[in-house]
């Protein structure tokens, strides 16, 4: 088997990835778990480290309103008033 098929098929493999994060007490349970294929789980953990689910919606909110981006596309800001 050739390298870049190997790499490809390995990039096609399912993994779990928690909502809620381990580190924050996080469990293993079903509705605590997301199955990514195994590149997007690596670039989630690649832009957001160890960040839960809940903690990266936050992030993306606040550099929305910095940015002031809810004058590029008024959607965002009925999420303003979550946060």
């Amino acid at each position: 088997m050739k390298k870049s098929e190997k790499k490809k098929r390995n990039g096609n493999r399912k993994t779990r990835h928690h909502i809620w994060n381990r580190v924050n007490g996080g469990y293993a349970q079903e509705e605590n778990m997301l199955t990514l294929k195994q590149e997007k789980h690596n670039l989630f953990h690649q832009l957001f480290g160890n960040l839960d689910l809940y903690d990266v919606i936050l992030l993306l909110i606040r550099l929305a309103r910095a940015k002031h981006y809810h004058k590029v596309n008024p959607k965002i800001k009925v999420l303003y008033e979550f946060v």
